[in-house]
C-alpha cells in the first residue's frame, strides 16, 4: 500500500500544473481563435479542487477573415467559461 500511495502522490504532483493551466488558450491558441484578452474574474483552489471563471475577448473580425469564413459572424465576441477541476 505504501508504494501505491507514493506513486499516487508523484502522479498528482506531475499532473497538478497541467490542470491549473487556465491561460493555455491565450498562449497556444491566441492566433487560432483570435483571442485578444483573457480576464480571470475568479480563481479558487483547495487541495486538488480548483475553479476558474474567465472571460475571453476575441479580436475584431477583418473583412479577409469574414470572406474566408462567413460563419465567424455567428461566433460571440466574448466567451465566459467556468472550469472546475475536481
Amino acid at each position: 500500500m505504501c508504494c501505491l500511495a507514493h506513486i499516487n502522490d508523484i502522479f498528482c504532483q506531475c499532473v497538478s500544473p497541467i490542470n491549473y493551466d487556465y491561460n493555455h488558450q491565450s498562449g497556444t491558441h491566441r492566433d487560432l481563435f483570435g483571442i485578444k484578452a483573457n480576464h480571470v474574474s475568479l480563481f479558487e483552489h483547495e487541495g486538488y479542487w480548483a475553479k476558474v471563471v474567465q472571460e475571453l475577448e476575441r479580436e475584431d473580425t477583418t473583412w479577409n477573415h469574414l470572406i474566408r469564413n462567413p460563419l465567424v459572424v455567428t461566433a460571440p465576441k466574448t466567451y465566459i467559461g467556468t472550469l472546475e477541476d475536481v
